[in-house]
């Protein structure tokens, strides 16, 4: 989500002042699948679902319960507080 708007905000810009958009996304997408009551994988991919992980040597593609509590009281709060008020 966070790629996804910095690319619309250049965009949008962009057509305010009659330019065509600079930007283009990369289709990255990444899915939280829940495992278990306190495990998740994260599956990172891009829109041709080859593999795109982010953070380099972190196999975020086997079950952790760190990423468990990544996706559920992390994520939330960088949404919120950081992704929509454009600070992140």
């Amino acid at each position: 989500m966070r790629k996804q708007t910095k690319v619309l905000a250049k965009n949008l810009m962009a057509a305010r002042k009659g330019n065509l958009p600079p930007e283009k996304y990369n289709g990255y997408a990444e899915c939280p699948f829940t495992v278990s009551r306190s495990t998740v994988v994260f599956a990172e991919f891009d829109d041709q679902y080859q593999p795109m992980p982010t953070i380099p040597k972190v196999p975020t593609w086997k079950e952790s319960r760190a990423s468990w509590v990544v996706d559920r009281d992390i994520f939330p709060q960088v949404y919120w507080n950081l992704i929509l008020k454009g600070r992140a």
